[in-house]
C-alpha cells in the first residue's frame, strides 16, 4: 500500500515538473505582404495626422498588456469620415503586432474598425491599428503628402500616393 501510494506521488510529481517547466505560449507578429492599393481597400480609415495624447487602456487580469490609445489631430483624410481629432487604438507589443506612435510626430496611419485586430480588453475606440496595416512617418505639415514626406529610407512610391487617391480636411466638429 505504501508503495502505491509513493508511486502515485511520483507520478503527480513528474507531471507538476512537466507541466511548470513547459515553454509559455510565445507571440510573434507576422504580416501578410499587401500592396499599398490592398493596404488602402483593407483599412476603414486612412488619414495624415499628429499624435497629441497617448492613454493607456486599464486592462483585465488575463490582459498583462492592455492596449493604448492614441489621439491624432487629423490634417488630411484619404478614407473615411472623420473629425479634426481620431483616436486610433493599437497593442502595446511590436510581438502582437503592436504599433509605437510618438507624441508629436506626424503619421500616415490606416485603421480598422475590425476590434479583432487587437488581442486583450477592449480599448473603448472603434478604430484599430497595427504593425501590418502599413502606417508611416511623415514630415511635420498639415498639406496633402508627397513622395518625399517619409522619414524613413524607403519614400512614399508613387503606387502609395495613387492609391491614397486625394486628400480632404476632416470634417469640421
Amino acid at each position: 500500500m505504501r508503495f502505491r501510494v509513493l508511486a502515485v506521488l511520483a507520478v503527480l510529481l513528474a507531471l507538476a515538473a512537466a507541466v511548470v517547466s513547459a515553454p509559455g505560449t510565445a507571440c510573434a507578429c507576422s504580416c501578410v505582404r499587401m500592396g499599398p492599393a490592398e493596404q488602402v481597400e483593407h483599412a476603414t480609415a486612412v488619414f495624415t495626422g499628429t499624435v497629441t495624447a497617448v492613454r493607456r487602456t486599464p486592462g483585465g487580469p488575463l490582459d498583462p498588456e492592455p492596449p493604448v490609445v492614441y489621439v491624432f489631430r487629423a490634417d488630411q483624410v484619404y478614407k473615411g469620415e472623420l473629425g479634426a481629432e481620431v483616436e486610433v487604438a493599437s497593442s502595446t507589443s511590436s510581438a502582437a503586432c503592436g504599433y509605437a506612435f510618438t507624441v508629436g510626430a506626424r503619421y500616415l496611419v490606416l485603421a480598422s474598425d475590425e476590434g479583432g485586430n487587437l488581442a486583450g480588453s477592449d480599448p473603448g475606440v472603434p478604430l484599430t491599428t497595427t504593425l501590418c496595416s502599413g502606417n508611416r512617418e511623415v514630415r511635420p505639415g498639415d498639406g496633402p503628402l508627397r513622395e518625399d514626406d517619409v522619414l524613413d529610407d524607403e519614400p512614399l512610391a508613387g503606387g502609395l500616393l495613387a492609391a491614397l487617391g486625394t486628400a480632404r480636411p476632416p470634417a469640421a466638429a
